[in-house]
């Protein structure tokens, strides 16, 4: 035992925190490259995410500055895009992609979109016809067994 821990938990932990380690600083590098590369429009963060909202017709979500290096999150408790410095006052393209990504989750969160899980194209919904992989599932007693359910839904899960 290494610090009274059992080893096969260091064995499992080293490589997530290896591979936690790696994407942080990737997602940093990449952010901090591509800081230095201004957009054509000239429009900051701040101004992005206000006009993708307008655009969607979220008057009722706001956009304000918050504390931080990349601490940009919305919150659906307070209907609020918070934007870290560098991208609420930046017109970047890394800071115009951070306000875009973040005001993506308002609008989710406006059309009560399923978040999206880890696999690929898969959605988290109980009532699905369709599996994670994309294989239809048996059909549960007193459900739509019809293949036009199954089409519609897998339609709508591409789009």
């Amino acid at each position: 035992m290494f610090l009274g821990i059992d080893p096969l938990y260091w064995i499992m932990m080293i490589p997530v925190l290896i591979l936690s380690a790696f994407s942080s600083f990737r997602v940093k590098s990449v952010y901090n490259k591509f800081s230095r590369v201004l957009s054509r429009s000239g429009l900051t963060g701040a101004e992005v995410a206000s006009e993708i909202l307008r655009r969607n017709r979220l008057s009722n979500v706001s956009v304000t500055e918050t504390r931080g290096f990349l601490s940009d999150h919305y919150d659906p408790g307070k209907k609020v895009v918070r934007l870290s410095p560098n991208v609420f006052r930046s017109n970047s393209i890394a800071a115009i992609g951070v306000a875009a990504h973040e005001t993506g989750h308002a609008i989710q969160h406006a059309n009560a979109q399923p978040r999206r899980s880890r696999k690929r194209g898969s959605t988290r919904s109980r009532r699905s016809s369709v599996g994670a992989s994309g294989i239809p599932r048996k059909p549960q007693s007193g459900s739509d067994t019809s293949s036009e359910s199954v089409v519609s839904h897998t339609m709508n899960r591409e789009s």
